[in-house]
Parts: structure tokens; C-alpha cells; sequence
């Protein structure tokens, strides 16, 4: 079976401006670890303030090198997963 391939945003290096700074990239999904799932986003979205920042390197508590994958909220629907119903559960919390 092929590998899946997904679209991200990442930070490729630092910039004035999150659209400097920012790229669409293509990744290889890898199949989850035994304790790990796989969540298909159905919506997800960055924080437009702070990743403008952190875009720009003004973070002053996180001092991140690029490449930095972007991104912090999203909505899913699990479609993979080794472990129990149960252990999914515990995973999700």
C-alpha cells in the first residue's frame, strides 16, 4: 500500500510577516506507534496572532529554530487505532 501524504504549514525560516515566513508542505503520514492514534482533521486552524509572531522570531519565552510546524487547534474524527476501545479513551482523556 502507498504511503498517505498530508499538507501542513510550516515555518521555514523567520520573516517580517507570516506569509514571508510560511509554506504549505507535503509530508509522509507514518501508521501510529501502539500507544498512538490516527486522527483525520476535519478543521483545523492556527492562532493568527501568536504564529505571526512566532513567525517573526518575538516569542520572548520560546526560542524555536524553523522549520516549525504551525498550528494548534483542530477538530477530528479518530481512523486508526491499535489499542482498545478503552486504552483510546485513556489516550484521548
Amino acid at each position: 500500500m502507498a504511503e498517505q501524504q498530508y499538507r501542513k504549514l510550516v515555518t521555514q525560516r523567520l520573516g517580517a510577516s507570516f506569509a514571508e515566513a510560511a509554506e504549505i508542505k507535503t509530508a509522509y503520514l507514518p501508521a501510529p506507534a501502539a500507544d498512538q492514534l490516527l486522527i483525520r482533521n476535519r478543521f483545523a486552524g492556527i492562532n493568527a496572532g501568536f504564529d505571526t509572531l512566532l513567525c517573526r522570531g518575538e516569542v520572548p519565552h520560546v526560542n524555536l529554530v524553523p522549520p516549525l510546524d504551525l498550528g494548534v487547534e483542530a477538530v477530528g474524527v479518530v481512523e486508526g487505532a491499535i489499542a482498545s476501545a478503552v486504552e483510546v479513551a485513556r489516550l484521548i482523556g
